[in-house]
C-alpha cells in the first residue's frame, strides 16, 4: 500500500533533521593522544549556542591536588588559562577545587588556597601546591610561610573549618555535573578531560567566542 506524504510534512521533517544536526552536543577530547580524538556524546551538557550568544564563554575547571594529571595541569596549563582569560570581560572563569572526601591532604590544600585568597595569593599557593612533593597540612603551612602570608592568621584559617562549606559546595556541584575525572574542563557545552594542553582549550574557546585570545579576573 503506497503512502503519500504532503510537501508540508516532508518540509517539517527536513527542518527537524536540520535542527537536530545543529544541537550543540559536547565533545570529549581524549587524554594522551598526539592528535585529539573527538567523540560525540549523546546528551549535551548545555544548550547549543545561538549566534547572538556567541562570544559569551563560561570556563569551569574541576581539579584537585596530588594526582599526576591534576598537578601537570596545575603547573603547565592553568597559569596560561588564568593569564589569558581571567581578566577578559567576555569570559566567566571558575575554578572548583574538588578534593577527595577521604583525603586530608587534599582538603588542607583546598583550605589553604581559600585562606591565601584573603591576601591576594590564591593562585600563587595553588601553583606551589601543585609542585609540592608532599600533600599535607605541614606543607601548606610551609608554602604559606614562603609566600610571606601572616603566619598566625594563616595557620588559624588553615586549622579551622571556615571554608569547608564552600569546598563542600564545590564537591556537590562537581558530583551534580557528573565529573568523573580530574582535571575536567567545561567550555560552554564542550567537555575536555585530563591534562589537556593549552592549545586544545584555546581551540574550543575560540569556537565559542568572537574574540581572539589575549591577556585577560577570576571568579574562584
Amino acid at each position: 500500500m503506497k503512502t503519500l506524504y504532503s510537501s508540508t510534512f516532508l518540509t517539517a521533517v527536513l527542518a527537524f533533521l536540520i535542527l537536530l544536526g545543529k544541537t550543540g552536543t559536547p565533545v570529549t577530547i581524549i587524554q594522551n593522544v598526539p592528535t585529539p580524538a573527538f567523540q560525540t556524546i549523546i546528551e549535551p551538557v548545555g544548550p547549543a549556542i545561538s549566534p547572538a550568544e556567541r562570544g559569551k564563554v563560561k570556563i569551569e575547571i574541576f581539579n584537585t591536588f596530588g594526582c599526576r594529571a591534576c598537578d601537570l595541569f596545575g603547573q603547565n596549563v592553568l597559569p596560561h588559562v588564568v593569564e589569558k582569560y581571567a581578566n577578559n570581560s567576555e569570559v566567566e572563569l571558575y575554578l572548583y577545587l574538588v578534593p577527595d572526601r577521604e583525603s586530608e591532604g587534599e582538603l588542607y590544600a583546598a583550605r589553604g588556597a581559600h585562606c591565601a585568597a584573603r591576601y591576594d595569593r590564591f593562585w600563587d599557593l595553588i601553583y606551589k601546591m601543585h609542585a609540592a612533593e608532599e600533600l599535607s597540612k605541614r606543607e601548606v603551612d610551609l608554602i604559606g610561610q614562603e609566600l610571606q602570608l601572616p603566619l598566625l592568621e594563616f595557620r588559624n584559617c588553615l586549622g579551622s573549618d571556615e571554608f569547608d562549606e564552600r569546598i563542600g559546595q564545590d564537591i556537590a556541584y562537581s558530583e551534580a555535573r557528573q565529573i568523573q575525572q580530574k582535571p575536567t574542563i567545561l567550555v560552554n557545552n564542550t567537555v575536555l578531560i585530563g591534562a589537556q594542553p593549552i592549545e586544545n582549550i584555546e581551540r574550543i574557546i575560540n569556537k565559542n567566542s568572537k574574540f581572539e585570545t589575549r591577556n585577560t579576573n577570576i571568579n574562584h
